[in-house]
């Protein structure tokens, strides 16, 4: 049986030409189907979630293309934008359900990314990178970020981090597309200003003119962000409560998903009698982790992707300021993909870092599963909103999560 299972994890098939497209298009339909189904009233009770009303729908129906460039949060929002765009010809009745569609393909898109031949020199094995693929798509303590369009920004970051993993693409039209797809991503909120060293990890590891052009263009993105950051004088908050209590939070939101169940660690889920147990359990698998991470993972890789990991936790902290030990869990989201990719990526060698890596990915067997449901949100009546918009009877208040927040299209048209 172990025998068995080192063939297929170290596999060196891999397909080809037609049977490449075919089995990665079977993929993404497949992935597209279980994000889905994590929550399945995102289709059945779609609804809008905060700035998917105000922001999206709303500046798009009233500027169309235009509202590209509008700054919201002290960032672009490129992609949420155009994806929104994108789905705006459709009747406006269907806005709330065409935007999860259009999180979800975005979000599994991205998350295809790990099964390029680019990743090779990291995980060789096809086998692993379909593993790869699967844990992204799976990806544990997700309930903002799933089939959201206005989060689709923690995405681009995932996108990100895949590409500054990856090697120089071989043809011109593939390095066009990364650098479109780079512009794109890091124009997309914050997550290419805080993963940028991940870019220069890759013109280190490869040391070639397509790497510095990639370099270049991400920087020139990353730039114009602050630039943009820095004019709308968007204040970073005190961050309150001690060195202990932060360390706790970043502990927490990185790897409690992948020890207990996601919210087990919240305070109202979990007797004194059993946290310290829970505790102990997250513990153990961060030093299981950082250690295989930092010691296996290729080419130094392991310390730069926890580095990124503490750049993450800490710039989400800085953001909540006051708020700190509250920390949402989008905040989280590239935390967890790190610790996906390099419990993936690990090529252990000595034997006791082997045992502890297989004991890693069987203890993560085990406890994947527990959080594979995304909870259900709150449902809310789209319908009236959706035909006053459609009768363009305006004002019209439209409802928006969470809660019983709405907001209201002006007279005069949602339209220019």
């Amino acid at each position: 049986m172990r025998q068995a299972w080192r063939l297929l994890w170290n596999s060196t098939w891999r397909p080809v030409g037609k049977a490449r497209v075919a089995l990665t298009t079977l993929l993404i339909v497949a992935g597209s189907a279980v994000h889905i189904l994590r929550r399945p009233t995102a289709l059945s009770e779609p609804q809008l979630l905060a700035e998917d009303g105000p922001i999206l729908l709303l500046q798009t129906m009233q500027r169309g293309w235009r509202s590209f460039n509008d700054v919201y949060a002290g960032y672009l929002i490129v992609v949420p934008r155009a994806l929104a765009w994108m789905v705006s010809p459709l009747p406006i009745r269907l806005t709330p359900v065409s935007y999860a569609w259009a999180a979800t393909l975005f979000a599994v898109g991205v998350c295809a990314l790990a099964l390029s031949n680019r990743l090779s020199w990291l995980i060789a094995s096809y086998p692993r990178r379909i593993a790869l693929f699967l844990g992204l798509v799976l990806l544990p303590q997700i309930p903002e970020v799933h089939a959201t369009l206005v989060n689709t920004v923690w995405w681009c970051g995932v996108g990100l981090l895949l590409l500054g993993l990856s090697t120089d693409p071989t043809s011109r039209p593939g390095q066009v597309a990364e650098l479109v797809a780079v512009v794109l991503f890091v124009c997309s909120g914050a997550a290419g200003i805080v993963l940028a060293p991940i870019a220069l990890h890759r013109l280190w590891r490869t040391r070639s003119w397509k790497s510095l052009m990639f370099v270049g263009t991400w920087g020139v993105a990353a730039l114009t962000q602050l630039v943009i950051l820095r004019s709308q004088h968007r204040s970073v908050g005190h961050v309150s409560g001690d060195g202990t209590m932060l360390f706790g939070v970043a502990l927490k939101r990185m790897f409690a998903p992948f020890a207990v169940s996601s919210n087990y660690l919240a305070d109202h889920t979990v007797s004194d009698v059993y946290r310290p147990a829970a505790w102990l359990a997250v513990v153990g698998v961060a030093v299981i982790f950082i250690i295989i991470c930092a010691l296996t993972v290729q080419r130094e890789t392991g310390p730069v992707l926890l580095l990124l990991a503490v750049l993450s936790l800490v710039a989400g902290l800085l953001v909540m300021g006051r708020q700190a030990r509250y920390l949402p869990d989008r905040y989280a989201t590239l935390p967890t993909v790190i610790v996906v990719i390099g419990v993936i990526a690990a090529t252990p060698r000595q034997r006791v870092l082997r045992w502890m890596h297989g004991a890693l990915i069987v203890w993560l067997l085990v406890v994947w599963p527990m959080n594979y449901n995304v909870p259900r949100r709150q449902p809310h009546d789209f319908t009236d909103a959706g035909k006053c918009l459609s009768r363009g009877d305006v004002p019209c208040r439209v409802p928006v999560l969470p809660g019983d927040l709405t907001f209201d299209v002006p007279p005069g048209g949602p339209r220019p």
